[in-house]
């Protein structure tokens, strides 16, 4: 990922068919973009999800939605993520 680092918090999730996932996350400096990856137990980027507005400095959460970058369910598993953001300077 291009950008700045996330901390994301928790780092990976068992999930289930059909369920929405909360991926909590926390900035180190306000962000104008945050790109969330969601990696499977291969290594692959299976969906990334884009905060495309201002967030500030500190904890925030997004959701999952259980589908792939094509829209497609993904098979139940342990998935992992990895964060990250651009801020005024890109």
């Amino acid at each position: 990922l291009l950008g700045k680092k996330v901390e994301v918090l928790g780092g990976a999730v068992s999930h289930q068919v059909d369920q929405t996932e909360t991926i909590s996350y926390r900035l180190g400096t306000d962000a104008t973009e945050v790109f969330i990856s969601v990696i499977n137990e291969s290594g692959n980027i299976v969906k990334t999800v884009t905060v495309r507005e201002p967030q500030k400095q500190g904890s925030h959460q997004v959701l999952w939605d259980g589908k792939d970058n094509n829209g497609n369910a993904v098979p139940p598993g342990t998935y992992g993520y990895a964060g990250a953001y651009k801020d005024r300077a890109g």
